[in-house]
């Protein structure tokens, strides 16, 4: 009889620790998708990232990446910027209009902003200017050789902001561009 009661004792430990863990997770869980929902990508669009890299156009990768992000607002941007995600890569580099719309976002929405691009903006003073209007650190992820202008801008603009920056370099051949860009995005959100 004695032996049972030490049985039960233990398996009321054990799922008690099991309940704990599963509640644990839950919590977990709970925060990631609340971390998602206050994130904004703002992506580039432009006719730059339908370049190639390994077989696979830098748009495709990017679009690859973002998978993981259902809850996350979006901004896409070229000539224009809109909310949302564009299906194709084409025209310019309108960074500045994704900053203002972004600023249209509640802030809730707009905790922490990621830029994914490939390049130098229109204007770069417009970007910064309207960059800075959103009040919190711009965080970059920026697709390219590295050592180039496009790099030295993003580099500044975060600094600028209080934001981060990183570098996914396209020289590396060894890399899988969308685990990469998937990778840092973890990284700065």
């Amino acid at each position: 009889m004695k032996k049972d009661l030490v049985f039960k004792k233990e398996s009321m430990l054990s799922l008690s620790d099991s309940l704990k863990k599963g509640l644990a997770d839950i919590k977990k869980e709970k925060r990631r998708i609340e971390a998602q929902s206050s994130l904004t990508l703002l992506l580039d669009c432009s006719g730059s990232m339908s370049e190639y890299v390994k077989g696979k156009s830098k748009f495709d990768a990017l679009m690859e990446a973002i998978q993981d992000y259902p809850r996350a607002s979006y901004i896409s941007f070229s000539e224009s910027a809109c909310l949302g995600i564009e299906t194709f890569p084409a025209g310019e580099t309108n960074m500045a209009e994704a900053f203002r719309l972004c600023t249209t976002l509640p802030r809730s929405k707009r905790q922490t902003i990621i830029v994914i691009s490939d390049g130098l903006p229109n204007s770069e003073s417009q970007a910064i200017e309207e960059a800075l209007k959103l009040a919190t650190p711009v965080n970059i992820i920026y697709i390219g050789p590295g050592g180039d202008k496009g790099e030295e801008f993003m580099k500044k603009l975060a600094e600028i902001t209080g934001g981060r920056q990183t570098t996914v370099n396209t020289k590396d051949t060894s890399l899988l561009l969308e685990k990469e860009i998937k990778k840092e995005i973890k990284l700065l959100e």
